[in-house]
């Protein structure tokens, strides 16, 4: 899964109310750095899922 779509995911899954405010966020930060990298923490320890 590549993270545009983890990111529209993680956006879909939350409550109705949050959903809207983080797609905002979002596309203000799109279109305020069209070129940024995107990336999508879940929140898991990478040292402990031994990834580095």
């Amino acid at each position: 899964m590549n993270v545009g779509a983890q990111i529209q995911g993680y956006i879909v899954a939350q409550p109705e109310a949050k959903q809207r405010d983080l797609q905002t966020l979002h596309e203000l930060v799109l279109s305020l750095m069209p070129d940024c990298r995107l990336w999508f923490l879940d929140g898991r320890n990478s040292k402990l899922l031994n990834l580095g």
